[in-house]
């Protein structure tokens, strides 16, 4: 109980010194085929370099809190690079609902949909340059895993999750 009680004591300090942070902002896989993240990355998901499709999750975002006007994405290989290291793109959030989709995105192209726009580049050195990289270790079975910030008008995070992607 007593550790009950401290952790509550922290997370209200925090939340009283920052109140633009929720803790309760979600993202989660809208697409089953990714299984959660619990699992191995769908054949869709890994980068087109070992013959899968490319393709970004689909991302369902909750609870989004005030004042977002807009979201970083990051993909990370955990086993291999930094933050990022598989690309980064910025959505554009209008701010009209507590939930939003973002949508799947191709990998290995610079093109991305109205509304998307590219941030950083994945450091993989075999494909194409694009802002974004499926897994691509050729079955390692190394982690990846999604950050989604969500963005003030200055372009501060104000809350951040992370989706496990799965192992590749």
């Amino acid at each position: 109980m007593k550790k009950f009680t401290i952790t509550c004591f922290f997370v209200g300090l925090f939340s009283l010194v920052n109140p633009a942070y929720s803790g309760d902002f979600l993202a989660s896989h809208a697409d089953p085929d990714w299984k959660n993240g619990k699992s191995s990355v769908p054949k869709k998901g890994i980068c087109k370099y070992h013959g899968g499709k490319g393709m970004s999750p689909e991302l369902a975002l909750s609870n989004i809190p005030e004042k977002t006007t807009a979201f970083l994405v990051s993909f990370t290989d955990r086993n291999f690079g930094f933050t990022g290291g598989h690309g980064e793109f910025k959505v554009s959030y209008d701010g009209t609902s507590s939930e939003f989709i973002i949508k799947s995105v191709e990998g290995e192209t610079k093109k991305l949909s109205e509304g998307y726009v590219g941030i950083k580049m994945h450091h993989g050195r075999m494909t194409q340059s694009a802002y974004y990289l499926g897994p691509c270790s050729g079955g390692r079975w190394n982690s990846y895993y999604v950050r989604v910030d969500a963005l003030d008008s200055d372009g501060k995070p104000i809350a951040s999750a992370k989706v496990n992607l799965g192992n590749y």
